[in-house]
């Protein structure tokens, strides 16, 4: 947090917040952002004085994994190199029962909204 929120400055996540991207490259502009985040506090060997990651962000594993189990390239590399991607797919599996949970969670919210 940046301390000015009790103005009404409300918090920016992440790098270039404000900038948007055609939905084929936003993914990997996100991905860009975080290593850039990850170079600089390493770098300057601190935390950053902002948040990263909105809330109910997908983590950086999650987001890993995915890409394992559906880019043909990395599928082909790991077949390659014989890993196994079972580690992979119960991390995106976990991610998507908790993005099923918070969708009906809003669901049962607008409903007693309604009410």
């Amino acid at each position: 947090m940046t301390g000015r929120e009790a103005g009404g400055i409300k918090p920016v996540f992440g790098l270039m917040a404000d900038v948007s991207f055609p939905p084929s490259m936003t993914s990997l502009m996100l991905f860009f952002r975080t290593i850039l985040i990850r170079v600089a506090t390493i770098g300057y060997a601190r935390e950053p004085d902002f948040e990263v990651h909105p809330p109910a962000a997908v983590s950086n594993e999650a987001r890993m994994a995915y890409a394992l189990l559906n880019r043909k390239v990395f599928r082909d590399a790991c077949k390659k190199e014989n890993i196994n991607l079972l580690v992979a797919k119960s991390i995106v599996e976990s991610g998507v029962r908790r993005e099923q949970e918070r969708v009906k969670e809003r669901g049962k919210r607008k409903h007693r909204n309604k009410l």
